[in-house]
């Protein structure tokens, strides 16, 4: 295709690409399988005004459990973040825990990373 021609630089660096996006696509596999659920919503587009406070973000994942549990989940390349990355994305899901309460009436009952 050519609109793509001017995307890398290289033939190598189109290869390293592609080897990196199916390792993390497999990260992905390992952790969940995909058709073991079927989310509420994807890439939620999180837009609202907290007193005068813009809050935008995109949520990746809420879903509902089979007991009825409400679960949001945010995703990060396939595998835990550093420590020093997953307070700060923890603090993002409470921020979506909060809009979600807003736009539905109900809490989160979990947030996962």
């Amino acid at each position: 295709l050519e609109e793509y021609d001017d995307l890398f630089d290289s033939i190598d660096e189109e290869r390293a690409w592609g080897l990196e996006s199916l390792e993390l696509l497999a990260n992905y596999f390992t952790i969940e399988d995909p058709r073991s659920f079927d989310p509420l919503d994807r890439e939620l587009d999180m837009l609202e005004d907290l007193d005068g406070i813009v809050i935008r973000g995109i949520l990746d994942r809420m879903e509902e459990t089979a007991d009825g549990r409400l679960v949001i989940t945010d995703y990060k390349t396939g595998k835990a973040p550093p420590e020093r990355y997953a307070l700060p994305a923890f603090f993002a899901l409470k921020i979506y825990a909060l809009l979600i309460r807003r736009r539905t009436g109900r809490t989160p009952d979990a947030v996962k990373l």
